[in-house]
């Protein structure tokens, strides 16, 4: 059961390092759709949050070392952020549900860079199998997260 486990996670970190990695990938390529852009965003919203999701149920089971690959590939995911963006292209929303309300780069790189220091304490924290630490890098992702949410992201 221990090695399935860490097979499990072994593949889990590969799928979602490599989704982090495709991801940054795209953004050198131009990003000339506007489409391609919100895919992108959906994409990497998506991957933080089934692993803020998966570190919680892996807190709950006390798997806390177990958490460093979420941590590791939220943070990828805030560094590649930013670039994304840039511009509200309110038109390839599908007009229900959540946008991009526009943000001054500055502002949206500062709300990014907190929740790529969020996730590194929790990558760190799990990595030292510090409980503590990982409650407190936690909250502190969840804070970043309802921040820039709260911010920069509207409702048709």
């Amino acid at each position: 059961m221990k090695h399935l486990t860490a097979t499990c996670l072994g593949l889990f970190l590969v799928l979602s390092i490599t989704g982090a990695l495709w991801a940054e990938g795209v953004l050198k390529t131009g990003m000339e759709s506007a489409d391609q852009v919100v895919k992108t965003r959906k994409y990497l919203m998506h991957t933080i949050k089934i692993n803020v999701d998966d570190a919680a149920k892996k807190f709950e089971a006390d798997r806390i070392g177990d958490i460093q690959a979420n941590g590791a590939t939220v943070a990828l995911a805030a560094k590649v952020m930013p670039p994304l963006y840039r511009e509200k292209h309110e038109a390839a929303y599908d007009g229900q549900g959540k946008f991009f309300k526009g943000a001054e780069p500055a502002a949206f790189e500062g709300v990014s860079e907190a929740l790529r220091s969020a996730a590194q304490n929790l990558r760190m924290s799990a990595e030292k199998n510090d409980k503590a630490g990982v409650i407190q890098a936690m909250g502190a992702l969840q804070q970043s997260c309802g921040a820039c949410h709260n911010a920069y992201r509207g409702s048709f």
